[in-house]
């Protein structure tokens, strides 16, 4: 959403300057030291009592190699995903204990709350016969909606794409969605792949040396493998630490 003049924008997640203002960290230091140090020690697997470092907030998920057919990568990743859970319930206590009131303020705060916004900025820029102009993609998606079915008679125009799904979204826990997410990754994958080397190494650099999809697929594979074993030195990146496993994973995903 973009005002009249053009040099200001409002953002549907929020640029942390409204009041009251969701603080659940006594700074931003502790914040930072708290996602940095989320890397407790955990059971790789039950049978040989391995303990590693599995920094899932700082740096993703890290899934192992055969992760579907390795019983101990099977424990590796039901270790990280209950840590998670572990540190987003830490993190929802925190907001309790450090913002005002018990973070009450919190329970007003949502995609509904976001949708009232839009039409009281609107109300107020443009006038309380404007019609709302929106456009949004992913989580934006889920706020048309809302927007849509609250204030119909409101809506001039309206897009959404890259489409979450309502549903999942008032029904269930966020770290339940991704068997939706990704019911079609494998499809689009093979279409990345088949892609790739029609187009050739000009056009799709990785496809250097690779005669079929197949091949390509087993080179990235072993890639990923090969980063898993040995993370490699990133200068370039924008934190210029490391390129760790779920780097590459998430590329090909997005």
């Amino acid at each position: 959403m973009v005002t009249p003049d053009r040099s200001k924008a409002y953002h549907r997640a929020g640029i942390g300057e409204t009041i009251p203002s969701v603080k659940c960290f006594e700074s931003r230091e502790s914040k930072d030291q708290y996602y940095r140090n989320t890397g407790k020690s955990v059971h790789v697997t039950l049978m040989l009592k391995l303990t590693r470092n599995v920094p899932v907030f700082e740096l993703g998920y890290t899934q192992p190699p055969n992760a579907t057919s390795d019983p101990s990568a099977f424990y590796d990743i039901v270790g990280q995903q209950r840590q998670a859970l572990a540190l987003f319930e830490t993190q929802a206590k925190l907001c309790a204990k450090n913002m005002p009131n018990g973070g009450i303020e919190m329970k007003y705060m949502g995609t509904s709350s976001v949708a009232r916004d839009i039409d009281f900025m609107t109300t107020i820029l443009d006038g309380p016969d404007a019609p709302i102009n929106y456009w949004g993609q992913s989580y934006g998606s889920i706020l048309g909606v809302y927007l849509f079915n609250m204030f119909p008679d409101r809506i001039g125009r309206g897009m959404i794409e890259g489409i979450a799904n309502p549903l999942l979204w008032v029904t269930q826990y966020s770290h339940m969605w991704m068997d939706n997410w990704i019911q079609d990754a494998d499809k689009a994958y093979k279409w990345f792949l088949d892609s790739c080397i029609k187009a050739g190494e000009a056009h799709c650099a990785i496809a250097k040396g690779q005669g079929s999809p197949e091949s390509l697929d087993n080179h990235i594979e072993a890639f990923i493998d090969q980063v898993y074993a040995r993370p490699l030195a990133s200068p370039n990146k924008a934190d210029d630490s490391n390129c760790p496993p779920p780097d590459p994973r998430m590329c090909a995903f997005t």
